[in-house]
């Protein structure tokens, strides 16, 4: 069997999302970055076709995207390197009456993640005037280029706390502490 080229994966949410409605969510992820993989929301459309979707990836030059119905915004600075891992959240603004709006910050592993967005500098923006009712988590990764990468801890949530992942450098000092202790009781038993 050949290569495929692109592999599709989706979890139907406990509740739907109806952008004809107002209203504010956040979805968040770790991306272990590849080429040209996407996680986000949908209505059962291919993640490939913007009309019915928010995602969130990276494109064919390792760049960091967000895309609605009003196409993809770029983030700014150099692309990432394969199987860099980040911490990705997105925000999303559904307006009953109008053009909705789509947000996305990108952190690395070792950047503190603050503790609600006000006055937060996001890092793109999209648009989408879709009146989509989202039923799933999508997932979609392009494996005739992909080494390595993917998402895990994704959330979804309606307010900022309950979306960020807890912050890696917190388990990474945990862990030091942990470590730096049992060496003192070590070297107090020896002597």
């Amino acid at each position: 069997m050949g290569n495929v080229d692109d592999v599709d994966a989706n979890r139907l949410l406990a509740s739907s999302i109806d952008m004809s409605v107002d209203a504010t969510y956040y979805l968040s992820f770790i991306f272990r970055t590849g080429h040209i993989d996407q996680l986000g929301l949908s209505d059962g459309a291919d993640l490939g076709s913007a009309a019915n979707t928010l995602t969130m990836g990276n494109n064919s030059a390792d760049n960091t995207e967000i895309r609605g119905s009003g196409g993809w915004t770029t983030v700014a600075g150099p692309a990432h390197v394969a199987t860099t891992n980040l911490f990705m959240v997105m925000r999303i603004d559904a307006v009953a009456s109008g053009t909705d709006t789509a947000r996305m910050k990108v952190y690395s592993l070792t950047d503190t993640v603050p503790t609600t967005d006000a006055g937060l500098s996001w890092d793109a923006t999209t648009t989408t005037t879709t009146s989509a009712v989202y039923d799933r988590i999508a997932a979609e990764f392009d494996w005739a280029h992909t080494s390595g990468s993917g998402f895990d801890e994704v959330r979804f949530a309606t307010t900022w706390p309950a979306a960020p992942v807890p912050e890696p450098s917190t388990l990474a000092l945990t862990t030091i502490a942990m470590l730096s202790l049992g060496f003192i009781g070590w070297r107090r038993r020896r002597r």
